[in-house]
């Protein structure tokens, strides 16, 4: 909301992002490295004293089939162990924070998630669940997680999502106990029973 004013009164900020950052981000940086302005919507900055703005801004997909995390690189190359970080929720040490999914459809404005992404978008957007269980299988196999923080803003709000993580998680035979934050509003009995079954032991 307050990128063009950003720039404009904090000259030590050269560029703001919009979008899902991490693709944003890189695309950044090689045109850096190229020595080339940014030729992106998705990228703010000055140009001769105006704000380079190229939007409107297209629907924002890029979400959709991101590669896994670099964990092998944090918090240090030489020292790396992506379990260090824990939130004190999890039941289990080792854990490992996962997301699914960025926004939330309901949009309270006391949120922050209601802020981020454009357009329909802004609401709600999902990785895909292949993508997903590539993501908790490493961490299993790699990493010797017990326990997966799945730290989307609002885990359980589009069901069919969850089902089809979990059952391609069950084809692979891999089964390991999970927490999530969660709108507790339209949690029902026969959900609670699912997420259950599905390895659920706690949401926030």
């Amino acid at each position: 909301y307050f990128a063009a004013q950003i720039l404009r009164e904090h000259q030590y900020i050269d560029f703001v992002m919009r979008g899902e950052n991490e693709q944003v981000l890189g695309d950044l940086v090689q045109d850096l490295e190229n020595g080339r302005q940014p030729d992106s919507a998705w990228v703010l900055y000055l140009s001769a004293g105006k704000v380079a703005d190229r939007g409107p801004l297209a629907e924002d997909a890029r979400f959709y089939g991101l590669t896994t995390p670099l964990r092998e690189i944090f918090p240090a190359n030489k020292c790396s162990d992506p379990t260090l970080y824990w939130d004190g929720f999890c039941q289990h040490r080792k854990a490992l924070q996962i997301q699914s999914s960025r926004g939330c459809r309901y949009g309270c404005t006391f949120c922050l998630s209601s802020g981020f992404g454009v357009g329909e978008s802004k609401a709600y957007r999902t990785a895909f669940a292949q993508q997903i269980c590539d993501e908790i299988e490493e961490a299993v196999q790699k990493y010797g997680v017990e326990e997966i923080y799945f730290d989307d803003d609002n885990f359980t709000q589009n069901m069919p999502h969850l089902d089809g993580i979990f059952e391609s998680l069950r084809l692979r035979k891999l089964f390991i106990p999970w927490s999530a934050m969660a709108s507790f509003s339209e949690l029902t009995e026969e959900i609670i029973q699912r997420l259950a079954g599905y390895g659920c032991i706690g949401l926030k």
